[in-house]
């Protein structure tokens, strides 16, 4: 059934879920965890320093959606190179 939707889905769509696929790679995910855990600490310096320093409280939704997304991105981009190097290869 999988093999199906692949082979019958549009050019994108088998791109994408290579993609995802590639970022699941030990590697990319390791890559992907040192890169949230410093962008995620500078986006929380900015987003929540002036608040923090004025006496505010710390938003954890916020706080953790800092990280989230730096990951996501740095692991669907490293995932898509992952994809290119190997189509450039023919591996």
């Amino acid at each position: 059934m999988r093999r199906l939707l692949i082979v019958n889905s549009p050019q994108w769509a088998n791109d994408f879920v290579q993609i995802i696929r590639h970022a699941g790679n030990r590697r990319v995910l390791g890559f992907a965890l040192k890169v949230c855990s410093v962008v995620g600490v500078v986006l929380n310096l900015i987003n929540q320093g002036p608040q923090l320093l004025d006496g505010g409280s710390f938003s954890w939704w916020h706080g953790v959606l800092n990280f989230v997304v730096p990951f996501c991105v740095s692991s669907f981009s490293g995932g898509r190179n992952e994809l290119r190097n190997r189509q450039a290869s023919g591996y």
